[in-house]
């Protein structure tokens, strides 16, 4: 089902003519003192309370399929495998992702060339439509690298990218034996420094239960 809305042409008219309401201009009419300036300003009145008029019957629309929508994806009847459409959403979803930059160049090289008739949602669901998979996939991966998380180390979002990578056919075994090899070499000063300090505190503790016997004893001297 295509939905279409339709929009007046709005002239351009002057804000005092716009304020004119119909009971004016019935009033002008019966006195002969009307002029063409009413007959455009009321023209005018009456598209904007029409558009208006359009808008809410959107909106209204709008909420009472998503609700119909809502409750629908809550049966049985939602348990299915993606529908065209839930894929369209998919592809606005990553869209979405992009950064201005990578969405600038989709846009350029990838999207369909605006049709001078189409509304901005029928160009962009054309546009999305018509991405081959290879163009999908570049906007998956653009996307992908566009998150902050993606490269925070223990984030869900890096580790998927790392599985994305690896796939791809980026090689950084290299650089996970030169990490590696940092974090063996850093290992061992760490448990040599801590071997260090252990034996410290150990010999700190002997010192100070030493100290604390001899204070007891001198104290029962001074008290026997």
């Amino acid at each position: 089902m295509s939905l279409v809305r339709y929009t007046l042409c709005r002239n351009n008219r002057t804000t005092e003519q716009a304020k004119q309401t119909a009971a004016a201009l019935k009033e002008a009419i019966k006195n002969k003192t009307v002029s063409a300036a009413m007959i455009e300003a009321e023209i005018s009145r009456i598209e904007a309370r029409e558009a208006r008029h359009q808008d809410l019957d959107a909106e209204k629309l709008a909420v009472q399929i998503h609700q119909q929508y809502r409750e629908m994806v809550n049966t049985e009847a939602a348990l299915c495998p993606p529908l065209p459409a839930d894929q369209l959403y998919v592809r606005w979803l990553v869209y979405r992702w992009l950064s201005f930059g990578d969405r600038e160049m989709v846009e350029a090289n990838f999207f369909l060339p605006r049709n001078d008739e189409q509304t901005d949602q029928q160009w962009l669901e054309t546009a999305l439509q018509g991405l081959t998979e290879e163009q999908f996939g570049l906007m998956i991966r653009l996307g992908t690298v566009a998150q902050a998380t993606s490269y925070q180390a223990r984030s869900i979002d890096a580790y998927l990218l790392q599985n994305m990578a690896s796939q791809l056919g980026v090689e950084f075994q290299a650089l996970h034996t030169a990490n590696e090899e940092q974090a063996i070499e850093r290992y061992e000063k760490v448990q040599a420094r801590i071997g260090e300090l252990t034996a410290m505190a150990e010999r700190l503790r002997k010192k100070e239960a030493a100290n604390a016997t001899n204070a007891i004893q001198t104290t029962q001297k001074l008290t026997a």
